[in-house]
Formats: C-alpha cells, structure tokens, sequence
C-alpha cells in the first residue's frame, strides 16, 4: 500500500524493509538491538531500571529531533504531545520511559519541562554517555 505525504502530490514508495544490524568490530552493533521483553539495551542501563520498564507494559521513547533550523517552534513538544496521548490511550501501557545523553544541547532542559528524572547515571567520565533517565506521566 502507498503512503501519501502532504509535501508531495501523488503517491510515495512503500516504506522499505529494515535495516539488518549492522557490524562492528566482529560483532553485533546493539544501537538498534532490542534485548528479551523489547528492552533497549544499549547504552547499558542499570538492571533496576531495565525490569522497572519492560515490554510490554511500559512505552519507550527514542530518538526526538528537530533540526536546528527549526527548533524553538513547539515541534518536539507537539510530537512528544502525540506520542504521550497515544501511550495513554492504550491501557495495556501503565509508563513511558526515555533517557537522554545530557551533553546534547538543550536535551535535558527540554526533557526536565515535559518529565520526571528516575535516575541520572552521570558518572563525570567524558568518554561515557552522561545518561539521564525519564518517565512521562500518563494522564488518563
């Protein structure tokens, strides 16, 4: 079945097939790899907050992006809006979980104004992820 897109007058491709994981070094690269119960397991994170969150009833966001030309415009706070109303329509989920590298500029102020830290992972190592842990309140 074709997609419409509202850029676009006509039809557009069907989406293609997904990417296989990709190698690394000999072995798999686990960015996009999802562990038992569809946890994320990369970055590592601490097993407490692996159980607390796992499939199926928790919701994980990932990867919210706006280009720079386009940011300070609600962008990403109307997606994670969508997103929210979406995980909190189903009653099958009872958390929606996302952690953020907090180096990226602006990420956990954003994040902080829409969510509830669970847990900062910031061990000062500039060579590891600052990681910090969120959860978005679903209002029903």
């Amino acid at each position: 079945m074709a997609r419409r897109c509202h850029r676009h007058r006509g039809q557009l491709p069907a989406r293609p097939p997904p990417r296989p994981l990709r190698r690394r070094q000999g072995r798999r690269d686990r960015r996009h790899h999802r562990g038992p119960r569809g946890r994320a397991r990369e970055p590592p994170h601490p097993r407490w907050i692996a159980e607390k969150y796992a499939a199926p009833a928790s919701a994980q966001l990932f990867r919210v992006y706006v280009r720079p030309d386009h940011r300070r415009a609600g962008l990403a706070r109307a997606l994670v809006r969508l997103a929210v109303d979406f995980v909190a329509a189903d009653p099958a989920y009872t958390a929606l979980y996302l952690h953020t590298d907090a180096r990226v500029p602006g990420a956990e102020p954003f994040w902080r104004s829409l969510a509830t830290e669970v847990h900062d992972a910031r061990d000062g190592d500039d060579r590891t992820p600052e990681t910090v842990h969120f959860e978005i309140p679903l209002r029903r």
